[in-house]
């Protein structure tokens, strides 16, 4: 796999902050992105406990990160 450009890591941190991500620039050059972690609140609802790392590394994984939680 070719190395992501900085255009394209860029361009990712854009994509990810529009939809209201925290991300990070990790020292090697990929992203990190905080994801909820969701869990059931003592009345049934789902209720944000937290946040787990997540590596980018171009832009099609961060389209792949949106979609999957979208």
């Amino acid at each position: 796999m070719q190395a992501a450009t900085h255009q394209e890591i860029a361009q990712a941190k854009e994509v990810l902050e529009r939809n209201h991500y925290v991300v990070s620039t990790h020292e090697n050059g990929h992203l990190i992105v905080q994801d909820p972690v969701r869990a059931c609140g003592p009345d049934g609802r789902l209720i944000t406990c937290g946040s787990k790392p997540v590596a980018i590394r171009n832009y099609r994984d961060a389209y792949r990160f949106i979609d999957a939680r979208g």
